[in-house]
């Protein structure tokens, strides 16, 4: 009777059509607000000692509202299980620890001939299956190191070697890799109070910590670049990680707005919270980087609206000129779908041996191998090969235990009151309930469809299911019932 009755509650709804999309309506017209003040507040900022103060307050908030990064808490550990000769260069299979026992496979690809510590690039896959071994960004890597470059490559967590669902007994996964991964690890991990970018962060810094080991490679010039996802993962290096020399984030940049336009949905580690509140945008990264190299790689046909790229790099120019040093920011467009295409993998390359001071090698070689052999672990992942290792869904039930004994419960309805009334604005509930033309009998049961405003511009419906007559109903008790799936 349930599942008529639920049915039923949707016939009145037409004197109410925007009951279907309000919600949705609602969100924007709150983003596009909250992204106005941001404009005005960057509008407002016309000198350096503004900018670098805007600049570290954006930093430390971004930081606290992901719920901090974690700290390398053990040894890395790291141990090179193969190397491969590939004529110029060598790749070495890495695995080290970026927390204890979560462990991280990677590649180093090595040029031949170094005489000396020489520029070094982090490459931050995007959401591809087989992360680093993906045959696009091996050729993205082979293309730096071709050029003269040192590059370390690390799997991205739920991807590659680190998937986090694998069942090593009945070799399976019971989550797809990437954005399924990312999202079954997120949500759970956001209600710990920690948002799961900050693990990225994690993995991402204990790179630089290895990198940093390695003779081969010059502290001071270390730069990242990442494609999609890996664009996404290079802006926050850039936000987090003093480090980083230089950056080169392709197929990412844009502005919230304009991906608010496209209605296309992004997962956890790419929503990041609180950000509309405070004012965070693609804008953000490049004003905490500033005045350090910086190139933006984009592509003409991206989801990543490309408008928005053009917007973020005009609006940095004057940042960059406030340093004097404008012409540390640059753009490149190549005519090709999403992804890190050859041409961006080229300009790249260029970039980072100019602002690095690397005699640019002419040498270039594709071939990119099966995941087979440039893989680091044994199993094809490290829960095979390590019966030890932690996943994500593991630390975030060792923090939510850790928590459990320390929160009381007054606290939680505390927080929850203050989650659901956060900048609620009151309206008056005026309910509307349906006219009898309207209403469903099943038997002796009567279904009224109500309507009520829960806040200005928000309303809420439900159906009002009662027995016998209506005149006596408000004397009887209530029981509010939720349908399957809310």
């Amino acid at each position: 009777m349930s599942g008529e009755f639920q049915a039923f509650s949707h016939m009145y709804l037409f004197a109410f059509s925007s009951q279907f999309t309000q919600l949705h309506e609602f969100l924007d017209r709150r983003q596009l607000e909250l992204l106005q003040k941001s404009d005005k507040r960057r509008a407002e900022i016309d000198s350096l000692e503004k900018l670098q103060t805007y600049a570290r307050n954006m930093r430390e908030t971004f930081i606290q509202k992901i719920g901090g990064i974690p700290k390398r808490d053990c040894p890395l550990d790291a141990r090179t299980v193969d190397v491969i000769d590939m004529g110029d260069y060598t790749i070495e299979s890495v695995i080290y620890q970026a927390r204890d026992k979560v462990y991280v496979p990677s590649s180093l690809y090595v040029p031949k001939g170094l005489t000396g510590p020489s520029a070094a690039v982090l490459f931050l896959s995007g959401h591809s299956d087989n992360a680093r071994m993906a045959e696009r960004y091996q050729e993205v890597c082979q293309t730096l190191a071709s050029a003269g470059l040192v590059v370390f490559a690390i799997d991205t967590v739920g991807q590659g070697e680190r998937k986090n669902f694998y069942d090593p007994e009945t070799d399976t996964y019971a989550v797809t890799s990437a954005v399924p991964d990312h999202d079954c690890c997120g949500v759970p991990s956001l209600c710990t109070g920690r948002f799961i970018e900050g693990y990225f962060m994690n993995d991402q810094m204990s790179a630089v910590d290895y990198m940093l080991t390695r003779p081969e490679i010059d502290p001071a010039r270390i730069g990242v670049t990442g494609c999609s996802g890996g664009g996404l993962q290079s802006l926050c290096m850039m936000i987090c990680d003093d480090r980083i020399a230089a950056a080169a984030p392709a197929t990412f940049t844009t502005t919230r707005r304009d991906i608010l336009y496209t209605c296309q949905s992004q997962d956890s580690e790419q929503i990041w919270p609180g950000c509309a509140a405070y004012g965070f945008d693609h804008f953000e990264p490049f004003m905490i980087f500033a005045p350090k190299p910086a190139m933006i790689l984009t592509v003409s046909a991206d989801f990543f609206p490309i408008e928005g790229a053009y917007e973020v790099y005009d609006a940095m120019k004057k940042v960059y000129a406030l340093y004097g040093k404008e012409e540390n920011l640059c753009l490149y467009e190549d005519n090709a779908c999403h992804g890190y295409s050859q041409p961006l993998a080229v300009q790249a390359a260029e970039f980072f041996c100019r602002v690095f001071g690397v005699e640019k090698r002419e040498s270039l070689s594709l071939n990119a191998l099966p995941d087979e052999q440039i893989q680091a672990t044994r199993t094809g992942n490290v829960k095979g090969d390590f019966p030890d290792a932690r996943t994500i869904p593991d630390e975030t039930d060792l923090l939510a235990a850790e928590l459990k004994q320390h929160r009381r419960l007054s606290e939680a309805k505390d927080w929850l009151w203050k989650k659901v009334m956060y900048e609620r604005i009151p309206q008056a509930a005026r309910p509307r309930i349906a006219e009898p033309r309207y209403e469903m009998r099943i038997g002796e049961y009567v279904g009224k469809t109500v309507m009520w405003w829960v806040q200005k511009n928000l309303m809420a419906h439900g159906v009002l299911i009662f027995c016998g007559q209506e005149e006596d109903i408000a004397a009887r008790p209530v029981v509010i019932a939720l349908w399957e799936n809310g």
